[in-house]
């Protein structure tokens, strides 16, 4: 949706080619930055990675 953040419904479509989201036991989407409708913005992504 070009929105610049990733929803949930978004989140399990981009894991759902693995075994899953490798962050369940982090509590992700929760734990990193988010935007006022609680996507995960392209920041809080590359956070994830580091």
């Amino acid at each position: 949706d070009k929105d610049g953040a990733l929803k949930d419904s978004e989140l399990a479509s981009l894991f759902s080619t693995t075994p899953g989201n490798p962050w369940t036991n982090s509590e992700f989407p929760h734990t990193t930055i988010t935007n006022e409708a609680d996507a995960v913005t392209l920041q809080g992504w590359l956070a994830q990675w580091r």
